[in-house]
């Protein structure tokens, strides 16, 4: 599957400050990673927002999440993995 996703460049710059196993990858990078790599990258990074009390984070990724109606390669709704 072939994704083609424009971001807004404060989501590009924060998507992702990953955790150091995933590097500094794009919105589009996850992507086309499997299915299973893109749930744990996008858990993992909302969770260290989380923790790190990034709320305005996880509110413009899922914003754009749901504005853009994001999914992973299998079809399941991004917005359903924060």
């Amino acid at each position: 599957m072939s994704v083609s996703v424009t971001l807004r460049p404060w989501l590009l710059a924060v998507l992702l400050s990953l955790p150091p196993t995933a590097g500094a990858m794009t919105l589009h990078e996850v992507l086309r990673q499997p299915e299973q790599a893109q749930r744990s990258i996008i858990r993992d990074s909302v969770g260290q927002w989380f923790l790190h009390g990034d709320f305005a984070l996880i509110e413009g990724f899922a914003e754009e999440a749901r504005t853009r109606k994001l999914r992973t390669s299998s079809g399941l709704w991004i917005i359903g993995l924060l």
